[in-house]
C-alpha cells in the first residue's frame, strides 16, 4: 500500500508542478486566451482523473483514460468559449460553468464501470457513482 501512496504523491507533485508552470506561462504572456483555457482544463482533468482512477485501473490504463477525457473536455470547453468575445466570458455564464462541471465530473463513474462489468451494467455504474 505504501508504494501506491508514493506513486499518488508523485502524481500530485507532478500536477502541482504542471499547474504552477501553466500559471507562469500565462502570467508572462506566452500562453493566453483559448489555448490557456484548453491547457488548464487538459491538465486539471487529466491529473484529477488519473488520481481518481489509478487505484482501481492501474497507472497505465488510468493515464490513457484520463488523457482521453481531458482532451474531450478541453476541446468541448474551448469550442463553447467561442460563443463569447473574450474567453473570460465563459466564467460569467452560469450555464457554461454548470455544463463544464458536468463534463468534468460525469465521465468518471462510466470509466470505472467500463473497466469492470461494463458501463451499461446499472449496479456497477451505481456502485461507482457512490
Amino acid at each position: 500500500m505504501s508504494k501506491l501512496r508514493g506513486v499518488m504523491a508523485l502524481i500530485g507533485a507532478l500536477a502541482a508542478g504542471c499547474l504552477y508552470l501553466l500559471g507562469v506561462v500565462t502570467e508572462t504572456g506566452w500562453l493566453s486566451g483559448r489555448p490557456a483555457l484548453a491547457a488548464a482544463l487538459l491538465a486539471g482533468v487529466f491529473f484529477g482523473g488519473l488520481l481518481l482512477t489509478a487505484g482501481k485501473l492501474g497507472l497505465a490504463r488510468a493515464a490513457l483514460r484520463a488523457a482521453v477525457v481531458g482532451l474531450a473536455v478541453a476541446a468541448l470547453a474551448t469550442a463553447a468559449s467561442m460563443r463569447f468575445a473574450a474567453v473570460e466570458g465563459i466564467g460569467g455564464s452560469a450555464i457554461a460553468v454548470g455544463a463544464l462541471a458536468v463534463l468534468v465530473c460525469m465521465p468518471w463513474p462510466f470509466v470505472l464501470a467500463a473497466a469492470g462489468r461494463g458501463w451499461r451494467d446499472y449496479p456497477s455504474l451505481f456502485g461507482e457513482s457512490w
